[in-house]
């Protein structure tokens, strides 16, 4: 009878501590899928195009004003008209004005490609799912090197303020 009773208990405790590890997945599931976009309606997608987006991938970073503000959920060439389409995504709170520009390049010579928002300064804002033309091609690592050593000169850039 003791055997039955101790052999209940430890039942009833392999339950609950089975349910507790389950609980504790489920919880860091959901963590992982909200840092990751995840969940319905959580972000403010947008679509660009360029003529080359050479260094630029799926999961690469969104950077505004040196910050990580989302990622690129997709690269893919119109094959209609031989560009490049970049689909991203941003925090939902987060609304860029319509005259917002789009590079690629990184923040220092040794981090990995993003895509680079400079938000315009109009006070009408894109709607979700909106196309982005005015965008500026990658910048190579030897212009990148050249900038950072010799600056520009005061000469503006193809894609620059």
């Amino acid at each position: 009878m003791a055997n039955a009773i101790t052999s209940g208990r430890h039942g009833l405790t392999a339950t609950a501590a089975s349910a507790l590890v389950l609980c504790i997945a489920i919880g860091f599931y959901g963590y992982a899928a909200r840092l990751n976009g995840g969940g319905e309606g959580a972000a403010y997608q947008l679509q660009a195009t360029f003529l080359s987006s050479n260094g630029l991938h799926q999961g690469a970073d969104v950077v505004l004003a040196g910050v990580v503000v989302g990622r690129v959920t997709a690269v893919t060439l119109d094959r209609r008209t031989m560009v490049s389409d970049v689909t991203f995504e941003l925090d939902q709170a987060l609304r860029l004005p319509t005259d917002t520009r789009l590079s690629i390049g990184s923040s220092t010579l040794t981090s990995a490609e993003a895509l680079l928002v400079d938000p315009g300064n109009s006070h009408r804002m894109l709607p979700s799912g909106a196309m982005l033309t005015d965008t500026c091609e990658p910048t190579s690592l030897e212009q990148q090197v050249s900038q950072y050593i010799f600056g520009n000169g005061g000469a503006a850039s193809g894609c620059g303020s």
